[in-house]
């Protein structure tokens, strides 16, 4: 595996952590829908990276952004830094990341 694979691989856990813990916790299943979901997505971006790196990463930004959209928005409404702010923040920065090796490897750098 790929050193640049490590991140969607660490989000896809989060994801999947995260969902399996709001279920857990208060009976959501929107949560545990949503983190699999979720994870399932940025486990398949993991694959893509290895395979076709600057398609893996564009996805990887995709995902990320509308991950992040949905969880800061989730910490807003509710007021809380945990779990929506935290988990949002390190999706905008999968974001960041990943949109940056897109643009390398789009660019040849």
């Amino acid at each position: 595996m790929a050193g640049e694979q490590h991140i969607s691989n660490g989000m896809g856990a989060l994801a999947l952590m995260g969902g399996v813990a709001g279920y857990m916790m208060k009976g959501s299943k929107p949560s545990l829908i949503g983190g699999s979901v979720f994870s399932a997505l940025y486990f398949g971006t993991s694959y893509l990276i290895g395979e076709k790196p600057e398609v893996g990463h564009g996805v990887c930004a995709g995902i990320s952004a509308a991950f992040a959209t949905i969880m800061l928005k989730r910490a807003y409404q509710s007021k809380k830094v945990m779990p929506g702010g935290i988990v949002g923040s390190a999706a905008l920065l999968t974001c960041a990341y990943s949109t940056k090796k897109f643009l390398d490897y789009k660019n040849g750098i």
